[in-house]
């Protein structure tokens, strides 16, 4: 969420919460596609990182900490 708040600071931001369900439901495909081609642990952990992020995001559009 700290992470979150600076990126926001500096950009890195939607204006409102839909496209943030948009950019969630995206990265949440390329994390199923990673599972399946079993590409490894790195490729998870940064797929599964892109989704926490936006998670994040998504909290802090709702002032739910």
């Amino acid at each position: 969420m700290k992470l979150q708040k600076r990126a926001a600071r500096v950009g890195f931001d939607w204006p409102s919460v839909e496209p943030v369900f948009d950019k969630l439901h995206e990265e949440i495909e390329e994390l199923r596609v990673e599972f399946h081609a079993g590409t490894g642990h790195e490729a998870l952990e940064d797929e599964l990182g892109d989704v926490l992020f936006v998670a994040a995001n998504l909290s802090r559009h709702g002032k739910v900490d």
